[in-house]
C-alpha cells in the first residue's frame, strides 16, 4: 500500500512478484487500488487491476475513496473516481461529503467536478456546517463563488453555536468582493446569528470597505444585538473612526 501511496510502480510489481496480496486491506478496509487511485499514478491503477485487484470505488463503510482523493490527491484523482461511478455524495459519520472536504481544504477545482457531478451543494454535516458557510469560514473565497454559481442558498446559516452565514464571514474578513458576491445572489444583509448580529456589526469592527458596500445595498444601521451591542458600539471598540461617524450621521 506504501508503494500504491507513493505511486511506485516498479517497487509495487516487485512485491506484486514476490507474492504481495494486491487485495490486502488496510484497518480502514482500504486496498492498494484506492491509494493509487489517490497517487494519481494511473500506469500504477491499470497494473493492480491487470493483476487482479479489486477496485473499490467507493471505499468501505468507514473510508470513502473519493474523500480520501480531495483531501490527499490531485483532482485527476477525484476525476477518475468519479469517472468510475464514484457516489458523489457518499458520507463520514460525521455526515461530511466530499464536498464539505473540498470546501473546508479550498480545493476549487474539485468542488467544481463535484458540483459538476451533480453533489449536493446545501447538505448539512452533524455538525451543523453546510459547505458555503464552511468555505466562507476558512476564506476559501474561490470555492464560496463556485457554490453560489451552483445554486447554493446564501441565506443558509451553520445551525451550529454560531449560527453565521456565509456573509457574515465575509465581513468579518473585510472581503467585499465575496459580500458583493453574495448579495448578487440573494443573501439577506439583515440576517441576524443567534446573538442577533447582523453582518453589517461585524463589518463595522473590520473596515469601511464592505462596510460601505452594505450601507449601499440598504443594511439597517441602526440595528441591535440580543446582547445590547451595535453597529456603532463594534466600531467605537475597534477603534473605526470613519465608521462611527458614518453611523452617527445616519442617527446611530
Amino acid at each position: 500500500m506504501a508503494a500504491s501511496l507513493n505511486g511506485n510502480l516498479a517497487i509495487a510489481k516487485k512485491l506484486v512478484s514476490s507474492g504481495a496480496n494486491v487485495d490486502a486491506v488496510n484497518f480502514v478496509g482500504l486496498n492498494a487500488w484506492v491509494y493509487a487511485v489517490v497517487s494519481g499514478n494511473l500506469e500504477l491503477v491499470e497494473f493492480l487491476e491487470n493483476e487482479g485487484v479489486t477496485p473499490q470505488v467507493n471505499g468501505t463503510k468507514y473510508a470513502s475513496a473519493l474523500h480520501f482523493a480531495v483531501t490527499d490527491g490531485s483532482h485527476g484523482s477525484v476525476e477518475y473516481l468519479l469517472s468510475k461511478g464514484a457516489d458523489v455524495d457518499a458520507k463520514t459519520e460525521g455526515g461530511w461529503t466530499a464536498l464539505v472536504y473540498a470546501a473546508a481544504l479550498g480545493k476549487p477545482t474539485s468542488a467544481q467536478l463535484l458540483v459538476d457531478a451533480g453533489a449536493k451543494i446545501d447538505i448539512t454535516t452533524e455538525e451543523g456546517g453546510v459547505p458555503l458557510v464552511i468555505a466562507a469560514r476558512m476564506y476559501h473565497w474561490d470555492v464560496v463563488e463556485i457554490l453560489l454559481n451552483a445554486g447554493a442558498d446564501p441565506n443558509l446559516a451553520a445551525s451550529d453555536e454560531y449560527g453565521w452565514t456565509a456573509l457574515m464571514y465575509a465581513a468579518s474578513k473585510n472581503h467585499v468582493e465575496t459580500a458583493r458576491l453574495l448579495v448578487e445572489h440573494g443573501a439577506n444583509v439583515d440576517q441576524r446569528n443567534p446573538e442577533g448580529w447582523t453582518a453589517l456589526m461585524y463589518a463595522a469592527a473590520r473596515g469601511p470597505e464592505v462596510f460601505d458596500f452594505l450601507v449601499e445595498e440598504g443594511a439597517d444601521p441602526m440595528v441591535v444585538g440580543y446582547d445590547g451591542f451595535t453597529a456603532l458600539m463594534c466600531a467605537t471598540r475597534e477603534n473605526q473612526p470613519g465608521i462611527c461617524e458614518t453611523l452617527i450621521g445616519k442617527g446611530a
